[in-house]
């Protein structure tokens, strides 16, 4: 016991596997061994028997084909017949020659016997055959043969064929007994060597089961217990270690695995702590994710505010929170968006580094303050207020401004991390949807004269019609002209031209009433949308903004440049239903105040007196 106590897995192993090598290395022994005795001794003879055989089966056939040819030669002396004799006679003389060289596979004495039968026969009867003479005694003097003597000398040669033929057949059944002898010892030698290879088998199979189960009690099963072990500590169970019975690797492995179970164990708790910690970051990490995916699908700014102040309320259990955006020049911050009254804010502006609000903006970090900036509240019921900073990389974009539940002082740290993550995604937001409206604003708006363009024109035009046709409100439509236009170019210059269109959209956008629009028609020619005006308010309307324009460029110094402008005015009705009709009818009534002499103001007639536009082809 002790020894096998102190024996490793090692030595386990090897001793299990001991007996299955020895048997494996008799095995190829044994089998090396009957590949030499087949290939240097049984083999060489089975193959000379067999060719034997063959030789004597062949023998058979060529002297039965010398016999013919000769018979036929006696009765035809055809020179065919005589070549047909040499072959066979050859082949019968390379048969024996073969034969005699297998004499270890048949008996000497015959094969002796059957070369001194051929000899005899060949040296006498065969040598008469082939005699003259012999051919002249079967033959009359007519030439005919003679049947008589042909069949005696026949018959004189039939004992020495016999004998011939004897002999052969004995060396035949000599060869075939041989052949027959050899591979009996074949098959005996391989009955011997597979019961040799089974008992060998048999015995390894054996000892390979007793050392199988010796595996099973001292490795296998003390393994399981320590696999059991490691389960038992993966489930939290931390218990004494077994007792096995083993080699010195695996009890040395339950030694340690305890150990570890120890360590194990004072990890337990302090993960167990942590854990609680873990899932909350996960919450406050699903949130600014969540936040971030619904702040990042707002592009408008109304709405980025909203999804802001709404989202600050959430994260900070809060019951207000308000969003406040740098000014232009980045000195002072702008009230934009309440929690609780939305966009409906009054004017409220803060500067820079002034109270809590105004510190968290300088300092680009997150300030307590004593309420909410510009409300004021008693001393009993005033609450904290946080001042979280919206920072894209080191600018700064706004803050946000949440009040704290009553009696919450000091925020968690984990709150004011979550904070400045969500205000990082928060700034990044509210940054795109500033610039995505002033990206929509320019390209709404005339850069030279600051009024709405063309594309706003087509926005508002056919709202307006929709919304006139709906409530039964009139609508005019104006179309103005800067009348030689192209001869103040020629004058004085493109400079002083653009000029003069910066002037008169100036002094277009300061005659709008409330409720109407002017815009860049484009080149010289503007455009006026008078809502809630028929074509009779609209001409007063017209002839006040031509006034204007005349008046200020009147002059009587030669020389000097005088601007006037064309209006031609159409009236949305029955006739001028859509937007491209009543752009078309004022168009035509502008290009009739220019024929009827300019600077003046023309009103659209029925529909059959618009100007027809003309087809555009475009070059492909």
């Amino acid at each position: 016991m002790e020894r096998d106590r102190d024996r490793g897995l090692a030595d386990e192993v090897t001793r299990a596997f001991r007996v299955v090598i020895a048997g494996a290395a008799a095995v190829a022994l044994i089998l090396a061994g009957s590949l030499i005795w087949l290939v240097a001794f049984a083999q060489p003879r089975s193959s000379d028997a067999g060719r034997a055989v063959t030789l004597s089966n062949d023998l058979q056939g060529a002297l039965l084909n010398e016999e013919s040819a000769i018979r036929a030669y006696l009765v035809a002396p055809d020179p065919i017949l005589l070549v047909t004799f040499r072959t066979a006679q050859a082949r019968v003389a390379a048969d024996e020659h073969g034969l005699v060289t297998l004499s270890n596979a048949i008996p000497r004495s015959r094969l002796d016997a059957l070369v001194a039968a051929d000899r005899r026969w060949q040296t006498g009867w065969v040598a008469q055959a082939e005699a003259p003479a012999t051919r002249s005694s079967i033959k009359a003097a007519n030439g005919e043969l003679r049947l008589g003597p042909l069949a005696a000398f026949i018959s004189s040669g039939r004992a020495s064929f016999t004998a011939v033929t004897e002999s052969q057949r004995a060396v035949l059944a000599a060869a075939t007994v041989a052949q027959s002898r050899e591979r009996r010892t074949d098959v005996i030698l391989l009955a011997v060597v597979f019961a040799v290879l089974l008992m060998i088998g048999a015995g390894v199979a054996v000892t390979t089961l007793r050392r199988r189960n010796q595996l099973r009690v001292r490795v296998v099963a003390p393994i399981d217990l320590l696999l059991e072990k490691v389960r038992a500590v993966g489930r939290g169970e931390f218990g004494a270690a077994p007792m096995m019975t083993a080699p010195a690797e695996l009890l040395e492995l339950r030694d340690e695995l305890s150990n570890m179970s120890g360590s194990l164990r004072l990890q337990q708790e302090a993960l167990a702590s942590r854990a609680a910690d873990v899932s909350a970051s996960n919450r406050r990490l699903k949130m600014v994710l969540a936040f971030a995916r619904e702040v990042s699908e707002t592009p408008t700014l109304a709405r980025s505010l909203a999804v802001v102040a709404t989202a600050a309320r959430r994260f900070a259990e809060a019951p207000r929170a308000r969003v406040w955006l740098v000014e232009e020049g980045g000195r002072s911050l702008t009230l934009q968006h309440d929690s609780i009254t939305g966009e409906l804010v009054p004017f409220t502006s803060r500067s820079i580094g002034y109270g809590g609000l105004g510190q968290a903006a300088q300092t680009h970090r997150v300030c307590l303050c004593d309420g909410l900036a510009g409300e004021t509240e008693p001393a009993v019921m005033r609450s904290t207020a946080l001042a979280v900073p919206m920072l894209k990389g080191p600018r700064l974009v706004g803050v946000i401004e949440i009040l704290l539940l009553p009696g919450v002082t000091e925020p968690k740290p984990e709150l004011i991390e979550l904070l400045e993550a969500m205000a990082a995604q928060a700034a990044t937001a509210i940054d795109a949807a500033l610039m995505y409206a002033l990206t929509e604003s320019l390209s709404l708006s005339d850069p030279l004269t600051g009024l709405a363009n063309r594309r706003q024109l087509d926005r508002d035009l056919m709202l307006e019609i929709e919304r006139s046709a709906r409530h039964a409100r009139p609508l005019s439509f104006f179309m103005l002209d800067i009348d030689h236009f192209k001869r103040v170019n020629d004058t004085f210059g493109h400079a002083v031209g653009d000029a003069v269109l910066v002037e008169v959209a100036h002094l277009l956008a300061e005659q709008m009433r409330a409720g109407d629009t002017v815009y860049r028609y484009g080149g010289e020619e503007f455009a006026v949308l008078a809502r809630d005006t028929d074509s009779h308010g609209a001409v007063v309307v017209a002839e006040r903004l031509r006034r204007v324009v005349e008046q200020r460029y009147a002059t009587k110094a030669k020389g000097d440049l005088s601007v006037t402008i064309s209006v031609g005015i159409a009236e949305l009705g029955a006739a001028l239903d859509t937007a491209d009709l009543i752009v078309a009818a004022a168009d035509a009534a502008l290009y009739a105040a220019k024929r009827n002499g300019r600077n003046r103001v023309e009103v659209a007639g029925r529909i059959t007196e618009v100007r027809k536009m003309p087809r555009v082809t475009l070059a492909t």
